[in-house]
């Protein structure tokens, strides 16, 4: 288990990153209540994307 905190025009974003050896690990995992939303599958907080727009507007009505 990874935490990435960001820092510049990031600021304020942070990541909880998990690398699980199998599906089946994946698929048992209990997210931790303090996980805000879960961004696996979306492409706007992907790295390529962060790097060139930003935080992205949807972070915003998650911290809501």
């Amino acid at each position: 288990m990874e935490i990435d905190i960001f820092s510049g025009d990031l600021k304020g974003l942070a990541y909880l990153e998990i690398e699980f050896s199998n599906t089946e690990s994946a698929n048992d995992y209990s997210t931790p209540n303090w996980v805000i939303k879960d961004v696996t599958t979306d492409l706007n907080y992907k790295n390529g994307y962060l790097a060139r727009y930003g935080i992205p507007k949807s972070y915003y009505e998650y911290i809501k």
